[in-house]
């Protein structure tokens, strides 16, 4: 048998062609390499600066709590001991070094938690962790190194309550009520000098563009406030509303209450909501700044028929502290408790309680939601029900989350996004 072979004909590359191919080959890797160092870089940039503001909002919690309730104030004498608030102390040791500048860590040191690291990376300049007082408010003044070696500058004002509550002065010889609504003229917190009583409307309403005698100041609540049965109570003030620490404003029975101002505080108040049969209470704080809750309990009941139904919105164009908040809903039978917390700037919720729970046919839910961020670091969550019931926590941001050490609890439904 004949076979017939045939050769192929089999070309390489040539010396100059190879080098060429090499040549666009370190052009392609070099070039993605470039671009994801750069990538890499802008993350962690972004990582570093996150990180920063997380560890400033952090200390900033503290040192305003401290500072609002500080009976003295003074600079420390020992070694290392920056401030004494109260009997708290504030330690600025030496961690290390970034690059040739050394950085400290402030430490705080108190009877109940006892020593926290509240700042890292502090900078050795003498303004970076610096408290200076005039009367009443304190300013404070942080400055952070982050991993390039860029300072970040913090500075903020806490105002004393303890300043405040020594400088009562009741107005002498006029009719005035100091456990009724007043205005605050020079916002002191107490009901003296030109300060006076409000008056509402037959309607239940106050506005402060309607009164001939404002001119300025913030409405206060100094005392326990609750709406009557079928009751609607509107305040509208420029300047500002306030209720006072301890102070608790409540609605049953189809009363309701509308809190309307530049700003808000209602930090550690007590806001309590129920509807009960076929009659529901509701509460609503608006804000075109921004709203102050810390420490302050919302509560909400809803007992009986689908109509009973317990409300708080809370809602504000600026931020919302509401570090340490604890807010409870309940619902039984086929009643509602809702609470509708939503701001357009951010929401400091940490170190907060939450908790929704229902039984029966009842409908709990509580809803946190921002148009920034959210910072609800160390919180507890607990969405618990009951038979046919419904139960839920739900916190959303269009910006970021920081949920870091969160606790979710209960068979109910806890979303964070």
């Amino acid at each position: 048998m004949n076979m017939k072979m045939k050769k192929l004909n089999k070309k390489g590359f040539t010396l100059a062609e190879l080098l060429i191919s090499l040549g666009i080959m370190s052009f392609i890797i070099m070039t993605a390499y470039s671009f994801m160092n750069s990538s890499s870089r802008l993350i962690q940039r972004q990582i570093n600066a996150s990180n920063t503001q997380n560890d400033i909002r952090f200390a900033v919690e503290w040192i305003t709590k401290d500072l609002e309730n500080a009976e003295n104030f003074n600079i420390g004498k020992e070694q290392d001991i920056s401030y004494i608030i109260g009997d708290i102390k504030y330690y600025k040791v030496q961690q290390g070094e970034i690059g040739e500048n050394k950085v400290y860590k402030i430490i705080r040191e108190s009877p109940i938690e006892g020593k926290i690291i509240l700042i890292e990376n502090v900078s050795q300049s003498e303004d970076a962790f610096k408290i200076t007082k005039n009367e009443n408010i304190f300013n404070v003044n942080i400055i952070i190194k982050d991993k390039l070696n860029n300072d970040k500058s913090t500075n903020f004002k806490v105002s004393s309550r303890k300043d405040i509550s020594f400088n009562i002065k009741p107005k002498p010889d006029v009719d005035v009520d100091s456990n009724k609504p007043f205005i605050d003229i020079n916002n002191n917190g107490v009901l003296d000098e030109n300060d006076y009583n409000i008056e509402f409307d037959r309607n239940g309403t106050y506005d402060s563009d309607n009164d001939v005698k404002y001119t300025k100041g913030t409405l206060v609540f100094p005392a326990n406030f609750n709406v009557e049965e079928d009751k609607t109570i509107i305040c509208i003030v420029k300047d500002g509303i306030r209720v006072k620490e301890g102070v608790k404003v409540t609605t049953s029975n189809n009363g309701k209450i509308v809190l309307d101002s530049r700003s808000i505080i209602a930090s550690g108040a007590e806001l309590n909501s129920s509807g009960s049969g076929n009659k529901k209470g509701e509460i609503v704080l608006k804000s075109k700044d921004t709203i102050n809750l810390t420490r302050t309990k919302l509560k909400i009941d809803g007992k009986g028929s689908k109509n009973a139904k317990g409300n708080i919105t809370v809602t504000a164009n600026g931020s919302i502290q509401a570090s340490y908040i604890d807010i409870t809903t309940n619902s039984s039978g086929s009643g509602k408790g809702n609470i509708d917390i939503s701001s357009r700037g951010s929401i400091m919720l940490s170190y907060s309680n939450v908790n929704s729970s229902s039984n029966g046919k009842g409908n709990s839910s509580v809803s946190i939601s921002s148009s920034g961020s959210i910072n609800c670091v160390f919180s507890k969550l607990t969405a618990s029900k009951n038979g046919k019931s419904y139960s839920s926590i739900e916190i959303e941001a269009s910006g970021a989350i920081d949920s870091r050490f969160v606790q979710k609890n209960g068979n109910g439904y806890i979303t964070i996004r």
